[in-house]
């Protein structure tokens, strides 16, 4: 129920907002006047004026916010009836806003052009509205100066004068439009310049108007503008004027971007964003001028000193912009269908712009609250300073308890400055280098109007409840049922947790440390991916906290699903996108990441935009648990040793409305050369082209050569850093034509783009003679009707770019550490494991991104890891069920190396006890990380098989380590073993290695201790330090008692004695090893079989051919068929010697 004082209040407030909304509203009659009448002449001359007008609108963000600092603090001056002070902030004020009106006059009267050309490239509309600012240049130091005697006459209760003088001037302007654009009354018709001129009559009106007024009420005078008087009123008309101009600049910035977006999509958009903005405008009137009666309002009341009062009309305030903007976005949508038929647009131009003012219906409620806040409670209560944050955190709690109610997002203006708050204090509230708040007595009040629950009193938009500076009851502890929650993929749910004591005021904040998992927001969770990680809750004093472990399930699918996509492997340019086309099998959604966010980030769609040049992944992941990666290349141009290039015409063809350009022959370049490019309308034209009418080369603004990849989007910028073009020829129609200077040799690389410019530009001259142009439109001269345009050019001096990534220490090489194949017991308590990799080089940039194969099974976290100084990248990997997978780990330079994660015991032999003849064996094995035991049964061996075949291939290593070893359990049974006999062959490809002095060395090891024999060629000399000992020491060398065999035709049999049961012989490769260095790295010998003897075996002690086969029994010990060639030898050459002698004698004897 209202009180008498709330009716005094509103009875107050109409009284200022009448006159003030009443002004805005005339003000905006004159925009649509603009539009109505130029929309009677072309739709061109209404676009071209609708992205004009961005320039005094953007002036206008200046001077509002020069008048909102004047008001804020003249109305306090004036509360206190200080007129000497509200001539200071009058002279303050002036000065900027005739300073900012001199610098807008100037830019618009000599480069309105260049200006234009900000807002569309359609050189009609530039044209156009070159005009219309030229014009209307004067008229910026006269608004300047009208808008801030305007703020001192409703500062000084003359609201109603400043009224009726800008109401006289809209309706003056509006008059002159119709005269000045359709010529009446004999003036003539001046289209879009008309539309300029009335607006500085009407400025020119108002000046006059206001200079009579003031003189007449001896309203406040103007000082001397060249003197600063008052320094601290200096700084303090800039303390409350700094933020509103960075709100107003920061705003009116996104506005002015729109209109940009709007002008370079074409005249339909332009049309379109015109009359949406003016009927918005009209509408929202209302709202702006509530917004400068608060401020007047709140202003004088503080003025008076009555802070608790200001208080109470604050909230009532914003209880008002509420409504008041809901009924005006009601109204807009009610004018549609009005505005539709009202309103002579193109069918496109006319689509646009009923969805521009449905989105303008909601956009004016936000409007209303933020004007409200913003521009009228907020400059009256200060800035956050250190000294008022106190006042401002009580005014930023109703605000934000008022969005809460409304269902209305608040939005903060936050400069973050760093450390000290003082600094510059405006609006600062966040210090972003250390991320925590500047004032957290504010943020928290923030925080309060969000989260605490709102009251009876608040539901019906009365905030008096609300206290200033509360005493905060902190909360002690907090309780919830259970600790640990599990949910599936896309649930949602919510965690109760109950604060104590009850009647706590603090507030319960919540946090997740990983929002891929699950979000939470006041308790709400929502399930979004596969894995694990941590909410929190806790109080905003920080006085308690609980944590959350959350589980989020796959789904369950009865089949396997898979992820397809077009490519594996994308390539994009730097600043472009690409959508990636992903489906499960079965339809699930589809999550996406990237592993490296500063090469490309992924949006919810799929949609990847690159950020910087390099390589990532995109992790794409089902509902659950399907896994897929698409790589994403990201370069600075496509090609890098070529470039393509199309020949463009560009189209400036009024009377078909065309201004495109088209594209003929595209060639690749890649050297310096002659080349030819081609356009014939009959069959390169565009269906847009062709539908609009062209036919001919005709009603051009240029034909020039240009990097095609760059034109149409899909390059940033053109691989080269330098080439020169020369034109050597053009032929149209089959008629060459006359080339001049232009045509000579120039760069065509500029700013990054190669362009040629040429051979025909309407604006900068064209290098053949048969061209005219006129107002930037091209013609030839020998015919209108050509079709066919063939230019000829040679490319010298091309220079590519040399592509860079920013690596200079490219990953050579990725390994597992430890075993690719990993096993985890499936009865383990761990929830989680490392992987490691390591790296080579250590020093590399390339970062490493590790992938699961089934995230329903192992989840992965999807960043990448960069490489520690030793080379090691490593990621924690999280169980969620017992199955096997696989994990990959990917270099961003496409090295890889693959894990095989199975889930099984880790067995690990404790005890054997081997089989003999007619007897099992048995293995016993124990998990090495639950203990776990099982047996594994040996069969019993049916009969003793002495025999083993081995193929064992032999290399030389270092002459100490074995190359192949032979133990006793490598037999079914070393029962009785005596020795081993080992047959032994010299492959093909080593024979030639092979001599007399090629040895190698045998080590037994038994229960006898370790003996060392020695086999190979026959003039061995055996000096080899074997484990620190010299074996020619313990055997007595060459031909020594252990000596083995000699090789014969490429094969030995060696005869190795053991003592007892348990033994083990190691082959140390010997030949053609120095110093510890092997010279020769292939197979020097092959064993090929082993058998197990059970007689005694003793090595030759006389001969090096070896000894005798135990399995013969003739012949003693030593004796062996390997030693009969050189008896026998022995033995003829011993007959002979002595035949020899025996002649020698008998001849002697004869003489």
């Amino acid at each position: 129920m209202q009180t008498q004082n709330d009716k005094s209040i509103y009875k107050q407030l109409l009284h200022i907002v009448a006159p003030i909304s009443f002004q805005y509203l005339m003000a905006s009659f004159v925009s649509a006047s603009d539009a109505f009448m130029l929309g009677f002449l072309d739709q061109d001359s209404l676009a071209a004026s609708s992205l004009a007008t961005q320039i005094p609108f953007v002036y206008s963000l200046f001077y509002g916010a020069f008048v909102f600092g004047f008001n804020v603090l003249a109305a306090q001056y004036w509360g206190k009836g200080d007129k000497k002070s509200v001539e200071e902030i009058l002279t303050i004020a002036m000065r900027y806003a005739l300073l900012a009106g001199i610098l807008f006059s100037v830019l618009t009267a000599c480069i309105p052009g260049q200006i234009m050309r900000i807002f569309t490239a359609d050189p009609v509309l530039i044209e156009k509205g070159a005009v219309y600012l030229r014009t209307v240049s004067l008229s910026f130091v006269l608004t300047g100066f009208t808008q801030i005697y305007y703020g001192l006459l409703k500062v000084c209760d003359h609201a109603g004068l400043s009224s009726m003088i800008g109401s006289l001037a809209v309706v003056l302007n509006i008059a002159l439009n119709a005269v000045f654009i359709f010529g009446l009354v004999g003036m003539p018709v001046m289209g879009i310049a008309g539309a300029a001129l009335a607006t500085v009559c009407a400025r020119i009106f108002e000046t006059i108007a206001v200079i009579i007024v003031v003189i007449k009420y001896k309203c406040p005078k103007l000082g001397n503008m060249l003197v600063i008087k008052d320094r601290q009123m200096h700084k303090d008309y800039w303390k409350y004027t700094t933020p509103l101009l960075v709100n107003q600049i920061g705003w009116g910035g996104g506005v002015t971007m729109y209109s940009v977006i709007m002008g370079h999509m074409g005249s339909d958009a332009t049309a379109a964003n015109s009359i949406a903005s003016i009927v918005r405008t009209i509408i929202a009137s209302l709202c702006w001028g509530i917004a400068a009666g608060v401020s007047i309002i709140i202003g004088q009341t503080l003025g008076q000193n009555k802070l608790e009062e200001a208080k109470k009309m604050g909230g009532k305030f914003v209880r008002l912009s509420i409504w008041i903007g809901a009924a005006s976005g009601l109204v807009i949508l009610l004018l549609i269908p009005l505005v539709l038929r009202v309103i002579t647009l193109t069918p496109q131009a006319m689509y646009y712009l009923k969805f521009m003012l449905c989105m303008a219906a909601y956009y004016i409620i936000g409007n209303s609250l933020n004007s409200t806040i913003i521009s009228g409670i907020f400059p009256q209560s200060g800035t956050a300073t250190g000294y008022n944050d106190v006042a401002r955190a009580w005014f930023c709690e109703i605000a934000n308890r008022a969005c809460k109610v409304a269902g209305v997002v608040p939005v903060v203006w936050d400069q973050g400055y760093g450390q000290d708050p003082y600094e510059k204090g405006l609006f600062s509230y966040w210090n972003r280098k250390e991320c925590k708040p500047i004032f957290k007595d504010i943020i928290d009040a923030m925080m309060r109007g969000t989260y605490l629950d709102a009251s009876s009193k608040n539901l019906k938009y009365d905030f008096t409840d609300i206290t200033e500076d509360p005493e905060v009851i902190e909360m002690t502890g907090l309780i919830a049922s259970s600790d640990t929650y599990t949910y599936s993929v896309g649930q949602k749910a919510s965690i109760d947790v109950k604060a104590i004591p009850e009647e706590t005021n603090d507030v319960l904040l919540w946090s997740t440390d990983d929002d891929s998992v699950v979000t939470v927001f006041n308790g709400q969770l929502h399930a979004k991916g596969v894995g694990s990680t941590t909410v929190h809750a806790y109080s905003q004093s920080g006085s308690t906290k609980l944590s959350f472990k959350i589980n989020v399930l796959p789904i369950e699918s009865d089949k396997k699903v898979t992820i397809s996509t077009d490519d594996d492997t994308e390539t994009i340019v730097l600043d472009k996108n690409t959508t990636l086309n992903a489906k499960a099998s079965n339809g699930e959604r589809l999550t996406y990441t990237s592993s490296n966010p500063s090469v490309a980030t992924v949006n919810s769609h799929g949609k990847v935009v690159a950020t910087g040049i390099g390589t990532t992944y995109i992790i794409i992941k089902s509902e659950s648990g399907a896994v897929k990666r698409v790589q994403i290349n990201v370069k600075d141009a496509l090609d890098t040793d070529a470039i393509s290039l199309g020949l463009k015409i560009l189209y400036n063809d009024s009377a078909h409305k065309y201004w495109s350009a088209e594209t003929g022959t595209v060639v690749k370049a890649s050297q310096d050369g002659q080349y030819t490019m081609k356009f014939d309308c009959n069959t390169d034209l565009s269906d847009a082209a062709v539908k609009a009418g062209i036919t001919n080369l005709d009603k051009l603004t240029a034909i020039y050569i240009k990097d095609e990849n760059v034109d149409n989007g899909s390059a940033k910028a053109s691989p080269l850093d330098s080439c020169n073009i020369t034109i050597d020829k053009v032929v149209l129609d089959g008629q060459t034509l006359t080339l001049n200077g232009l045509a000579a040799a120039k760069e065509a690389v500029k700013n990054g783009v190669f362009d040629s410019g040429n051979p025909v530009n309407a604006w900068d001259g064209s290098a053949v003679d048969e061209v005219k142009a006129t107002d930037h439109v091209a013609s030839f001269t020998t015919n209108t009707a050509h079709k066919v345009i063939e230019v000829t050019f040679t490319l010298s001096g091309m220079k590519f770019k040399t592509p860079t990534t920013g690596i200079e220490h490219p990953a050579e090489k990725i390994e597992a550490v430890g075993d690719t194949t990993i096993k985890i017991c499936p009865d383990s308590d761990a929830d989680s494991f490392e992987l490691k990799v390591k790296v080579t080089p250590a020093e590399t940039e390339n970062v490493v991104t590790f992938v699961s194969g089934d995230e329903s099974i192992l989840r992965v976290p999807t960043k990448a890891v960069s490489v520690d100084e030793n080379g090691y990248a490593s990621v924690e990997v999280q169980i969620l069920k017992n199955a096997d997978t696989t994990i990959t780990a990917l270099t961003d330079n496409g090295l890889s190396v693959e894990y095989e994660i199975k889930r099984e015991h880790d067995y690990a032999e404790i005890s054997r006890v081997d089989a003999k003849v007619g007897v099992e064996g048995l293995i016993t094995y124990e998990c090495t990380e639950c203990h776990k035991q099982m047996t594994e049964t040996i069969p019993a061996i049916d009969e003793d098989k002495p025999e083993i075949t081995l193929g064992t291939e032999c290399k030389p290593i270092d002459g100490k380590t074995p190359s192949a070893t032979i133990t006793d359990k490598d037999f079914p049974s070393s029962e009785g073993a005596k020795g081993v006999k080992v047959d032994i062959t010299i492959p093909d490809s080593a024979k030639e290695k092979w001599n007399d002095w090629c040895g190698n060395i045998i080590r037994v090891t038994d229960k006898d201790g370790v003996h060392y024999y020695m086999w190979g060629g026959s003039e061995v000399t055996w000096d080899k330090d074997i484990d620190g000992d010299k074996v020619n020491e313990i055997t007595g060398g060459s031909g020594g008692s252990q000596w083995l065999g000699t090789v014969v035709d490429g094969k030995v049999s060696l005869y190795i004695p053991v003592a007892g049961d348990e033994f083990t012989i190691d082959f140390i490769t010997d030949c053609y090893v120095s110093d510890g260095v092997a010279s020769y790295d292939g197979v020097i010998y092959v064993i090929e079989k082993a058998t197990l003897l059970k007689e005694n075996v003793t090595p030759n002690p006389s001969d090096p051919s070896g000894p005798s086969d135990p399995s013969r029994p003739e012949g003693p010990v030593g004796t062996g068929d390997s030693n009969m060639p050189r008896v026998l030898i022995i033995a003829l050459a011993v007959s002979a010697a002595t035949c020899v002698a025996v002649m020698r004698k008998r001849r002697t004897v004869e003489r």
